[in-house]
């Protein structure tokens, strides 16, 4: 048996052999005729698909940083996105509105302007990825693969140990008006300032945020104070409606002697707020920095209402908690750049010369800007802003903010990722006055009408705010 055995494994072993010189002589031929075939003879594999991506693994975490903070059950938005199911359904519409730009909501194109904080924008690999999960069928993937990550973001770190609070809120609820798909209320709000404080932080907190679209903070001085109690007292309830403005201007001069602050004005702007800016912590101020409110000063709370999420009877009474600073903060401004002298005719396009309003502010000394919040209304088409330094700190002409695409719906303050030391700044604003152009509102598209300055919602504004230090 051992002789069989071995006799076996001797022959087994041989005709290994045989067989891989057979081979390789077969090779060799192979390769001598491959080698004068030519290129389109050659047989080349397939490269392997890579594995799709999933809602699990990938998708979720991307969805929860980009869209979760309005598409959220009883958020702001018209639907939601925070479950599989939700995302699966509206995947082809994901790809769509993240792939044009229109969502996430970030405006600013920053290749030739200032770096901004905080940005929305969603990159490259991040819309390929949300592409290729759609096309690959909206795969959800093991429940075990990855959990929902939490929003990352350094937007509005919540403040440690803040020195005080001055909290405000309307008397009573509201219920929105719903002559219009979006309703502009002003509330004006005592916050009991029984002496000069400065603001270092501030968190809103919407009532109903299915309805809360965003919210504009004013202080008003107490000399003006008897100029926004009138148009309360005008409209019935609480509040009053103000579409463009609070119905007070800036009228900026220099500060009082002895009073410590470095200029005087009837109101300025103090905050504004969007759904996901602050995630759940108060919004803080340039480190150092911070807005002075004075004595007797009211808070005139301007909150755009959406619609389309209203329920019968529903109500807001949404709220404001200022940060108290420490000492020794630098008082800053939100310095207004503004043409309210313009006239732009019916039926002319945004590079139409006609509808193009432009504004030069020369600054008294140079100020250190870190940030800037343009306003214009519905029919705005695009907003930039430069700024020129003789000491050529900014450089002549320099961008600090372009906004290409306007959209009166998504406005907010931007912040530099350096602040920027400017003598002078311009503002250019282009509007679009075409009948394709007009808003719409209850299925009814407006008539083109010239445009002119004003806080109504047929009327424009041309106006950027700069959050500014000496």
């Amino acid at each position: 048996m051992y002789r069989s055995f071995v006799l076996r494994r001797a022959f087994l072993g041989a005709a290994a052999t045989l067989l891989l010189l057979a081979c390789k002589g077969r090779g060799a031929q192979t390769e001598r005729a491959a080698s004068s075939a030519t290129p389109a003879a050659r047989i080349a594999l397939p490269p392997v698909p890579p594995e799709p991506p999933t809602y699990r693994r990938e998708v979720a975490s991307l969805l929860a940083n980009h869209c979760g903070p309005c598409h959220f059950a009883g958020g702001v938005a018209p639907f939601r996105l925070d479950s599989y199911a939700a995302a699966q359904e509206r995947h082809a519409d994901i790809v769509l509105a993240t792939a044009t730009g229109h969502m996430p909501p970030w405006l600013p194109q920053e290749d030739t302007c200032a770096k901004l904080r905080f940005s929305r924008a969603m990159d490259g690999a991040s819309k390929d990825l949300l592409r290729r999960w759609s096309e690959a069928g909206a795969p959800e993937g093991t429940t075990d693969a990855s959990s929902v990550a939490v929003v990352s973001s350094d937007a509005g770190a919540p403040m440690v140990a803040p020195r005080a609070i001055l909290a405000a809120a309307p008397t009573e609820a509201y219920e929105p008006k719903r002559a219009r798909e979006d309703d502009y209320h002003c509330f004006v709000l005592d916050p009991a300032i029984d002496a000069g404080r400065t603001i270092a932080g501030f968190r809103i907190v919407p009532g109903q945020p299915s309805m809360v679209h965003h919210v504009v903070l004013y202080e008003v001085r107490e000399s003006a104070v008897p100029k926004i109690a009138a148009r309360d007292a005008a409209e019935k309830g609480v509040g009053y409606t103000c579409f463009g403005g609070i119905g007070v201007n800036p009228a900026i001069r220099a500060g009082a002697p002895g009073s410590g602050e470095l200029v005087s004005f009837d109101t300025q702007l103090v905050a504004g707020w969007a759904p996901g800016a602050d995630l759940g912590g108060a919004t803080v101020f340039p480190a150092g920095t911070g807005i002075r409110l004075g004595k007797g000063s009211r808070l005139v709370m301007q909150v755009h209402y959406s619609l389309r999420n209203y329920r019968a009877g529903m109500r807001d009474r949404t709220r404001v908690e200022l940060f108290e600073g420490e000492p020794g903060l630098v008082q800053a401004l939100w310095l207004p750049l503004y043409q309210y002298d313009f006239r732009v005719p019916p039926g002319v396009g945004p590079t139409d010369p006609q509808a193009i309003v432009r504004s030069q502010t020369t600054l008294p000394f140079r100020l250190r800007v870190h940030g800037a919040a343009p306003h214009m209304h519905l029919r705005g088409a695009s907003v930039t802003v430069t700024a020129d330094d003789d000491a050529g700190d900014a450089g002549a002409g320099a961008c600090l903010l372009d906004i290409p695409r306007w959209d009166f719906h998504h406005q907010q303050a931007y912040w530099f990722a350096e602040p920027r030391v400017i003598s002078s700044a311009q503002l250019t604003c282009r509007y679009d006055n075409r009948p394709e152009a007009q808003p719409t509102s209850l299925g009814q598209r407006a008539v083109p009408h010239t445009l002119k300055w004003g806080e109504g919602t047929d009327d424009e504004m041309c106006l950027a705010f700069l959050y500014a230090t000496p």
